[in-house]
């Protein structure tokens, strides 16, 4: 036997799975990717796997006290878990003063689009926008979004701008975080020249819950071209969305 083909037998492949990619994203902590993977090969020391190396007597969930701990249990049926997996989320207005941007992006079979909206502290939408565009990836579809509503708000003169985008890979690259692609160099550049002429921005994650009127306008796009959408177009399921916001009304995130 060759050295190559010990060293092979010794680290042999197994099966590629779909989640891989995912799981190990580099902008996601070593510990949070870690822990998924424990948890999707049931290797995680749940009650139950030490009582079958005979290290414990009992598994009933010390959380709930009901049933007993495994990886399904203590992540989905568990009483406490339920209540720590759910957030109440609504989209909050920005300060007196401030213009709030909300971007989504959108990506059906080979279609990439995005939406975005410009909203006041009285919730005000002042305009709106959905296109559809070619992106290498949903992440920088995302990316774009931000980059056409900082455009926008540039137009509508605005001095401070709080963006809010459902895409954590987005925010942390406008932050200059993460393992950044070059085809994203040219978007950041403008982001960074827009965002430079105002006197306060900042930019946060938002639960998809919390942005679904961003997230309308992407689906809307599937299958229209470039459209901007000012007050009087405004159709009904979109004013909906709209109230629903202006309202503060909840929604309730199961967290994943």
């Amino acid at each position: 036997m060759s050295y190559s083909s010990a060293w092979e037998y010794i680290h042999k492949k197994g099966p590629q799975t779909t989640w891989a990619k995912e799981l190990w994203r580099p902008i996601q902590p070593p510990s949070q990717s870690l822990l998924r993977w424990q948890a999707a090969l049931d290797r995680l020391p749940t009650l139950q796997r030490l009582f079958s190396r005979q290290l414990i007597q009992n598994t009933t969930c010390l959380l709930c006290s009901t049933g007993s701990e495994n990886v399904e249990h203590l992540f989905l049926l568990c009483s406490f878990s339920a209540y720590i997996w759910e957030k109440e989320v609504s989209w909050e207005a920005p300060k007196e003063g401030w213009l709030k941007l909300n971007s989504d992006g959108s990506r059906s079979d080979d279609r990439f689009s995005y939406g975005v909206l410009v909203r006041d502290s009285s919730s005000f939408c002042f305009e709106a926008l959905s296109t559809r565009v070619w992106a290498d990836s949903i992440n920088l579809l995302e990316l774009k979004g931000l980059v056409e509503g900082m455009q926008l708000c540039h137009s509508l003169r605005a001095s401070r701008v709080w963006l809010e985008s459902d895409s954590t890979t987005a925010i942390a690259w406008i932050h200059g975080r993460g393992i950044i692609p070059w085809r994203a160099f040219r978007d950041l550049r403008t982001f960074s020249t827009l965002s430079n002429s105002l006197l306060e921005w900042k930019a946060t994650h938002v639960y998809r819950e919390g942005n679904q009127v961003a997230d309308h306008l992407a689906a809307f796009q599937s299958a229209m071209g470039y459209q901007i959408h000012e007050p009087p177009d405004f159709w009904p399921d979109l004013l909906k969305l709209l109230m629903k916001d202006k309202d503060g009304k909840v929604t309730t995130r199961i967290s994943k």
